[in-house]
């Protein structure tokens, strides 16, 4: 397996002016960025998702596949950590999602979440940096209203 390596840069820019807005208005400048940045990978994890056209009833693992942010503390994050952003399915089909990626004794594995991050990654990467660097003009303008 070869290793891919890219460089990111302005990183340390965003963060500064980020820190710079306030921790409210930064947070949801986080959590609108990397939204947008994993609507990709949301779209690729539900068309690879398992479904099951004879049962019908009730909702499909690839209709309950959400994006959810959730504020990180020095407790659960690391103090470098603001937000984490998941992506997949609820947890009421948690175990067939588990049962797809990684089969069981009686079904093969078909993964779909781990290449579909994977796939999606430099797209992730260079949509959350725009992004936040949007939003983090967008709160300075509002700010300085």
């Amino acid at each position: 397996m070869q290793l891919d390596r890219w460089d990111v840069s302005g990183l340390k820019e965003l963060e500064k002016a980020l820190t710079d807005i306030g921790e409210k208005a930064g947070l949801r400048t986080l959590r609108k960025a990397s939204r947008q940045a994993m609507g990709g990978v949301q779209l690729a994890m539900a068309m690879g998702a398992g479904y099951d056209a004879v049962g019908a009833d009730g909702e499909h693992m690839r209709d309950s596949i959400k994006i959810t942010t959730k504020k990180m503390d020095s407790k659960h994050g690391g103090k470098d950590n603001a937000l984490a952003t998941r992506v997949g399915p609820s947890k009421k089909h948690s175990q067939k999602a588990i049962a797809q990626e990684y089969g069981t004794a009686k079904q093969e594995p078909d993964p779909f979440m781990r290449p579909s991050l994977f796939e999606n990654r430099h797209r992730v990467v260079n949509t959350f940096r725009t992004v936040l660097a949007i939003e983090i003009q967008k709160a300075i303008k509002k700010q300085a209203k």
